[in-house]
């Protein structure tokens, strides 16, 4: 195990070791992710345009995400990722939910189990340049109508927590 390893988990997503992202990415190997929503007092949520150097260059995500690094929790990272991507700590997050999601990237299926978690911040968020390039709070319905119209301008798990969270409105 070396510093930076994320969680490897089996298809009931108990843990079976860790390594890089890239190994677990080429060999079909399953990882833990946390997603965050942070909304506004408006009733917006924060949305992030990922930057050019990372994966999904310049495509629009969850207000922040990340991979379970080994030794943590899915809340944990939740915690970590929303303080290093936007700058946004000490806010309450709650878990809404988990789901299992193939993302197609070039070649290779990237496979995760997606843990959801809400929070709710008002102020400015401080973007971590490296990781985002962008952010913008965009009411809900706003939000579908974008991606029901340029569903390509998101990342695959985006979208598919987006439509978790949703359906979980719905129910």
């Amino acid at each position: 195990m070396k510093s930076g390893d994320v969680v490897y988990v089996d298809s009931s997503d108990t843990v079976i070791g860790s390594g890089s992202i890239q190994h677990a990415v080429e060999n079909g190997i399953i990882r833990r992710v946390s997603r965050i929503l942070i909304f506004n007092p408006q009733g917006e949520m924060l949305l992030q345009q990922r930057s050019a150097t990372i994966s999904y260059p310049g495509l629009w995500n969850n207000s922040a995400s990340g991979h379970v690094d080994v030794g943590e929790t899915y809340l944990e990272a939740a915690v970590r990722e929303l303080e290093e991507e936007m700058g946004i700590k000490d806010t309450p997050l709650s878990e809404i939910g988990k789901f299992y999601g193939d993302e197609q990237d070039g070649a290779f299926i990237r496979k995760a189990f997606n843990t959801i978690y809400t929070g709710m911040f008002d102020g400015i968020p401080v973007i971590d340049e490296n990781e985002v390039s962008g952010a913008e709070w965009m009411p809900v319905p706003a939000l579908k109508k974008w991606i029901d119209e340029k569903l390509e301008e998101f990342t695959p798990g985006s979208v598919d927590a987006f439509r978790y969270y949703f359906d979980s409105l719905e129910q």
